[in-house]
């Protein structure tokens, strides 16, 4: 049960950064050092929640990864919108596919 707590808190602590980052880069998304910090946060929260979630669900953790590496990749380029744009949904939309893979793994067990 621990495990499930510290894993969500996790979860959490992304779904906050991603909230709190995106709304800030939005208003200044040509001013690089607010979007290198949002970044950096929403790195440290999906560093978190992977380390927690991949001994659960490891594929749903490699898509999440996936979407804060294109991210990135747009914000190196200079296309700060984009990667905004992609925090909005990509990042997002990855998180929310793995709380409900994690939601279904362990629905499967029984306590």
């Amino acid at each position: 049960m621990m495990m499930t707590d510290r894993w969500r808190g996790s979860l959490i602590c992304l779904g906050v950064a991603l909230v709190l980052s995106v709304p800030i880069l939005a208003g200044c998304a040509s001013d690089k050092g607010p979007a290198e910090a949002a970044i950096k946060t929403a790195e440290e929260a999906v560093r978190a929640t992977v380390a927690e979630a991949g001994k659960y669900v490891p594929d749903q953790t490699q898509s999440l990864q996936a979407a804060l590496a294109a991210i990135k990749e747009k914000f190196a380029k200079g296309e700060y919108t984009a990667a905004l744009n992609d925090a909005k949904t990509k990042l997002s939309d990855a998180t929310k596919q793995l709380a409900e893979s994690y939601k279904q793994t362990f629905a499967k067990i029984d306590c």
